[in-house]
């Protein structure tokens, strides 16, 4: 890498080859990579240190001891078959059945902790829900109780008007002081109309 031009830098005898065996890359030759140093910045030289961390021959490392222990587990099972034919019903299981106990009661134990997950996340959903339908029906009433009032205050004008013997001046002064309180625009309405004169 070339510093001050930010490129990659090789021979033309390492390019050569490089490009003709890989001809999409060929644009990479000469490429100015502006943010080369930030990028090194954040990747850098960093790798994983903790105590599970696997590196590329760590994974292939794993990757070959799977390999084996598939092959070595259909060697058994080919054995096994041949076993089986010969001996009848003598055959022994390869697992001990201390072994094969203890893998039933891990399946066991997942299978009810899963169980015991599926419950509890069903419980508290149960409890969201019944909280949700609380505050729904809270909102409900205060949205319809809003709606009703909002729908009274646009009528008090006009019911004002009905009456007889008032100077528009004193409808304007009435309407809105009966329209600055809920209260009084439920009592307003609650009378009759001989009672709103």
């Amino acid at each position: 890498m070339d510093p001050i031009r930010k490129c990659i830098v090789a021979e033309k005898s390492v390019w050569g080859p490089y490009i003709e065996s890989h001809p999409t890359h060929a644009i990479w030759q000469n490429k100015a990579f502006p943010l080369y140093d930030d990028l090194l910045i954040i990747f850098g030289k960093d790798r994983a240190t903790g105590g599970n961390a696997e590196g590329p021959n760590d994974m292939m490392e794993d990757i070959q001891r799977e390999d084996v222990n598939l092959n070595a587990d259909n060697d058994v099972e080919e054995t096994s078959e041949i076993v089986l034919d010969d001996l009848d019903a003598s055959f022994s299981p390869l697992q001990s059945p201390r072994s094969a106990a203890v893998d039933k009661r891990k399946k066991r134990k997942r299978s009810v902790d899963k169980l015991t997950a599926m419950t509890d996340i069903k419980e508290a959903a149960s409890i969201i829900g019944s909280e949700i339908a609380k505050a729904s029906k809270i909102f409900g009433k205060a949205i319809g109780v809003d709606a009703e009032i909002s729908e009274k205050r646009q009528r008090i004008d006009s019911e004002i008007r009905k009456i007889l013997n008032l100077a528009v001046v004193d409808v304007i002064k009435v309407v809105c002081r009966i329209a600055q309180s809920p209260e009084l625009t439920d009592v307003f309405f609650s009378m009759t109309g001989e009672g709103r004169e």
